[in-house]
Order: structure tokens, then sequence, then C-alpha cells
């Protein structure tokens, strides 16, 4: 079960991680906002 969960997380990972890098180039602010976020998410 966690095998599928954690499947699930790098699914929405890589997914937020593409979104963030769109955002960016509009504005690097957001961009590191989000990796940020990203990176705390996923240490968690």
């Amino acid at each position: 079960m966690g095998r599928i969960e954690s499947k699930k997380r790098l699914r929405a990972v890589i997914f937020l991680a593409s979104l963030g890098v769109l955002w960016g180039n509009a504005s690097e602010k957001t961009l590191f906002l989000k990796r940020k976020i990203i990176f705390i998410w996923v240490l968690d």
C-alpha cells in the first residue's frame, strides 16, 4: 500500500514541479516559492 502512495506522491511532485517551472517563467519568485514548498513536502 505504501508503494502506491509514494508513486502517487512522486507523480504529484513532478506535476507540481513542471507547473512551478512554467509559472517561474512569468515570476521567478513564484518558482522559488514552489520549489521550497515541494522540497519541504518531499522531505516530510
